[in-house]
């Protein structure tokens, strides 16, 4: 989920992360990368979300990928979904209609778990997500704008990426939309995964979350298999999903 500043220990979010490990994580979290740092970020036009991205269950795309932050963002690092495998319950923490599927910090990941019927699914292709520093702090993204140039330079990394459900390419019934969240805020908790790699717990005012995301609709009943993978030059992930639904 790192080429970013400790905002973006998010890892950069294991997407955006560009660690290929989870102990390279601490190095790397508070590093924006050079070329954005030294730009002239003012000067850098990267539109708001809203004027692109159609809106899907009442919310856009952009917003749903920093939502699917904030589902991540609940969970100590020892229960983070990010990093589990084999049997798991997809059920931990969701809500509603839409439910979210994670993703990894890199490396291969196969998963199995139960979906209830009339559940869409909100799959992080490839993800990442900047913040302000912490009161006191100084790392991070300068302000909304510099977010959103520093969110965008980590997405670009992208070389390639996959995404298939039961065997057929994702994009034939489903769009695959890269797109930016809103200027919303993010609270890091005191024992997730965010602060094993250094960040302060607390809530920060801006953040921007951006990436490639897919929404799925209800699948039906019986057994689906997901997979998708992202590659950078210095990132990959392979995550499967076998699924049932009932």
């Amino acid at each position: 989920m790192i080429k970013l500043p400790s905002i973006f220990s998010i890892f950069l979010l294991a997407l955006s992360f560009l660690v290929t490990d989870l102990k390279a994580a601490p190095s790397n979290l508070l590093l924006i990368p050079e070329s954005v740092a030294l730009a002239d970020y003012q000067s850098k036009a990267i539109s708001r979300p809203s004027a692109v991205d159609p809106k899907v269950y009442e919310q856009t795309i952009g917003n749903w990928g920093h939502f699917w932050w904030k589902w991540l963002g609940k969970f100590a690092s020892a229960h983070d979904p990010n990093l589990q495998s084999g049997k798991v319950n997809c059920a931990s923490g969701q809500t509603g209609k839409v439910w979210f599927l994670a993703n990894a910090f890199g490396g291969i990941y196969q998963r199995s778990c139960v979906i209830p019927q009339n559940t869409a699914l909100f799959i992080p292709i490839f993800n990442t997500i900047f913040w302000t520093p912490a009161p006191g702090a100084t790392f991070g993204c300068k302000n909304e704008k510099h977010c959103r140039v520093v969110a965008d330079s980590v997405i670009s990394d992208l070389i390639d990426y996959s995404c298939t459900l039961d065997g057929n390419p994702c994009s034939l019934h489903y769009p695959i939309i890269k797109a930016q969240s809103d200027t919303l805020p993010f609270t890091i908790k005191d024992d997730s995964t965010f602060t094993t790699w250094g960040e302060i717990p607390s809530t920060r005012s801006i953040s921007i979350s951006d990436g490639y995301w897919v929404m799925l609709a209800p699948l039906k009943k019986g057994k689906h298999q997901l997979h998708f993978t992202a590659t950078t030059d210095s990132y990959s992930h392979d995550i499967t999903y076998n699924l049932t639904v009932h």
